[in-house]
């Protein structure tokens, strides 16, 4: 058995196939329905023409895509804050070298 139809098989195994607007879609029920409803639409990695959607497989979707793409730029923002915070702690204690604890007085 083929890589491809292990994860087919796995998906159909999984997940309820149904029809919607005439395009079929794989639902399957959710861990967190208080999130996100009670079902979720799988994107299978697997085309049903046997080529492989390279956007589903290492993403999941666009929209897992989307959000991972926020979170990088949320932990980028924490990150420079955190530098810019410890540069200027460090000007700070130059400061206090510079001209002694008479200016802190």
């Amino acid at each position: 058995m083929s890589l491809k139809q292990s994860i087919l098989d796995n998906i159909e195994k999984n997940c309820v196939k149904s029809e919607l607007d005439g395009k079929e879609v794989y639902l399957k029920k959710s861990k967190m329905p208080i999130l996100g409803g009670e079902w979720k639409e799988i994107h299978p990695p697997i085309n049903e023409n046997g080529s492989v959607n390279w956007m589903n497989f290492l993403f999941g979707g666009w929209r897992n895509l989307v959000r991972l793409i926020l979170i990088f730029i949320l932990i980028g923002m924490v990150i420079a804050q955190f530098y810019q915070n410890y540069d200027l702690l460090g000007k700070a204690v130059d400061c206090c070298n510079l001209y002694g604890p008479k200016v802190m007085s």
